[in-house]
């Protein structure tokens, strides 16, 4: 239900872009479905781009970090504080290209 609200949010903003956290990919705890990709379809955003976490054998747990753009993505990096087995943090940096003269109508 709240990805439902959450989308529908972001088609009444027409948000350009979009930054998470705790986003789940197929998580056993958040549905087994990916969010993510729910978000990308219920709310028009042409271009997803994740840091998502891998899944680590029975603990199933795949979640992270996730940008969601109309604009085409030029450049990306992940920044992670650490190097932990599980639980991993951090964060995403994307240089966004919006074009010249860009306004929004």
């Amino acid at each position: 239900m709240n990805l439902r609200r959450i989308a529908g949010l972001l088609v009444t903003l027409r948000a350009d872009l979009v930054a998470l956290q705790e986003v789940d990919e197929c998580s056993v705890w958040a549905g087994s479905f990916d969010h993510l990709d729910y978000l990308r379809t219920h709310a028009g955003s042409d271009t997803p781009l994740r840091d998502q976490q891998p899944a680590f054998g029975l603990v199933n747990l795949c979640y992270g970090n996730a940008i969601l753009s109309r604009f085409p993505i030029a450049e990306t990096e992940t920044i992670v504080f650490g190097k932990r087995r599980l639980g991993e943090k951090g964060f995403l940096f994307a240089e966004i290209d919006v074009g010249a003269g860009w306004s929004r109508s």
